[in-house]
């Protein structure tokens, strides 16, 4: 199975986990709703223009590095996003809490579609976040299908989940 297929199953189960085992949430989903969430970001259909590639600082300074094909940033280079074409899934941004309408929204109006992570970014934390692009990353994602609002943690995993695995009805969608 390729890479970003792990990866994408991985979130999932991650989501899942979390909304079944979380305590406090903004609002109550079920399982369902929660996959439901997930596969709309994994799912999502845009295009990209070449308004939307970043390499170099935005107008506040942050450098910006989209995750785009001719770019040659991202990992693997097969999950980029190629401009002027049809691309799946909303684009990774460092620090990112974007919708899938949101980020179709910003990537229409010019905004940079996407930004990687860098061991940069991770030192500056929340000042290395671009207020010039859109997308999701790895804990917004969770958040989002946790019905979480932004800034808020993922609810903590049970210990056991640190011990075992998660059950296999925990990761199977039900369609």
């Amino acid at each position: 199975m390729p890479a970003h297929l792990h990866l994408r199953i991985a979130l999932l189960a991650l989501a899942i986990v979390a909304v079944v085992s979380g305590r406090a949430r903004a609002e109550t989903l079920t399982r369902a709703e929660a996959l439901t969430i997930a596969e709309s970001y994994v799912q999502h259909r845009w295009s990209a223009a070449a308004k939307n590639l970043r390499h170099g600082k935005d107008a506040a300074g942050i450098e910006i590095h989209t995750p785009d094909r001719p770019g040659g940033r991202g990992e693997p280079a097969a999950d980029c996003w190629i401009v002027d074409a049809e691309n799946t899934g909303v684009a990774y941004k460092w620090g990112g809490y974007d919708t899938p309408a949101s980020f179709s929204a910003g990537v229409r109006a010019g905004q940079a579609a996407g930004d990687i992570y860098t061991a940069e970014k991770r030192r500056q934390g929340g000042a290395a976040v671009s207020g010039d692009a859109v997308g999701i990353d790895c804990s917004g994602f969770v958040s989002r299908c946790c019905g979480l609002p932004n800034g808020s943690p993922p609810p903590p995993f049970p210990a056991s989940a640190a011990r075992s695995r998660a059950p296999p009805s925990y990761v199977r969608p039900t369609r």
